[in-house]
């Protein structure tokens, strides 16, 4: 414990030599709290007169929550002998100022005070949060860097498996396709079993080159075809070149017949494929695939709403990166390679799920 400090200067000299002139705030406490003497210095900052502090106790002069914890500091003051701590000072018009206080046990004249001395820290308080502010800006740029590394890197590693993959499979994918062609004319038409294994090849087929051609697609940067095209007669390509599964149902609501805007049909096309076949396989046990479209003056909506299993909120921020899936098949290029197209054509995609209950994805395309 550290040994109290005899103050055995008269009153006016304390107040001389160590209240009045010190630009620091000090006050003298009871050991209960009351305040028996505070300098100009203190007076002038919370803007009390000195009789009014007098009259006051420590309590009444900091903020509510560290006024619950005086006694305590009081009591540890009193048993260790000195305590620095940060608390902060309410002034009589309520302005709160944070301050830094070294208190210490003190004798004065045979009884035991409490002398505090506190230092406005609102200065250094305010560096420290323009100081965490920055390094948090920091800390920001750097994860946003590494993630944009991490996405180039994918996209080169795309780019070198694409120019790999497409030269290693698109003939064999065609010997095969040609094959398949070949047994189906050949094949007696009423066996039902060889018919049915030749469809399963040929859908599996074309699964392979849709794979394939999403890798080159997304390889590259694209390149637009833009004209004036009727979007529910997009819609309408892109379900027709779907295979329906008979336990989903289909509801379509178009808010007019006749949407005009100037898009790569193709594309389009194949970001609403990408999306339906994404909706369907979020629907193993049937459900329903609703698609509804709007337009305004700015621009077309088109929504493609499941009653699927639903997205987990762990994933969600995820479902757009490239190579990423949770899906046994695909290589989770899907969405990567619609968002990146919706972004060509200056358009925006964005989605809502609710696991257990279904997902909705919504693009829009600006009208000009």
């Amino acid at each position: 414990m550290t040994e109290r400090v005899p103050l055995i200067a008269t009153d006016d000299k304390i107040r001389a030599l160590i209240f009045d002139h010190a630009s620091d705030m000090i006050v003298l406490h009871h050991l209960d709290g009351r305040i028996f003497d505070a300098n100009k210095s203190l007076c002038e900052t919370l803007g009390y007169s000195y009789d009014e502090l007098r009259d006051m106790n420590a309590v009444d002069i900091v903020s509510p929550e560290h006024s619950l914890r005086i006694s305590e500091v009081f009591d540890e003051i009193v048993r260790i002998g000195e305590l620095i701590f940060e608390s902060v000072y309410v002034c009589k018009d309520g302005t709160r100022l944070p301050v830094e206080i070294s208190a210490r046990m003190v004798e004065l004249s045979g009884n035991d005070f409490i002398l505090s001395v506190g230092r406005n820290i609102a200065q250094r308080k305010q560096e420290q949060q323009a100081l965490q502010q920055h390094a948090s800006r920091l800390a920001a740029e750097v994860e946003q860097s590494r993630e944009r590394l991490s996405h180039n890197e994918k996209l080169v590693t795309i780019g070198q498996l694409a120019t790999s993959v497409s030269h290693e499979l698109r003939n064999p994918l065609g010997v095969l396709n040609n094959s398949i062609h070949y047994l189906s004319m050949i094949l007696n038409q009423e066996d039902n079993r060889s018919g049915k294994h030749l469809r399963i090849m040929k859908r599996e087929i074309e699964e392979c080159r849709r794979i394939v051609d999403d890798l080159l697609d997304f390889s590259r940067e694209p390149v637009l075809q833009l004209e004036e095209v009727n979007l529910p007669s997009l819609i309408d390509a892109a379900l027709e070149k779907v295979e329906w599964p008979e336990h989903i149902r289909v509801r379509k609501v178009f808010g007019a017949e006749q949407i005009s805007v100037k898009v790569d049909s193709q594309r389009v096309v194949q970001i609403l494929v990408n999306l339906i076949s994404n909706a369907i396989q979020a629907m193993p046990h049937g459900g329903t695939l609703s698609i509804s479209m709007e337009c305004n003056r700015k621009g077309a909506t088109i929504r493609i709403q499941d009653s699927g299993v639903g997205i987990e909120p762990k994933v969600m921020s995820r479902i757009f990166e490239p190579l990423f899936t949770t899906k046994s098949k695909g290589i989770g290029l899907g969405l990567a390679l619609s968002k990146r197209l919706i972004d060509a054509h200056h358009g925006k995609i964005s989605v809502d799920s609710i696991p257990q209950q279904g997902s909705t994805f919504t693009v829009w395309f600006p009208l000009s």
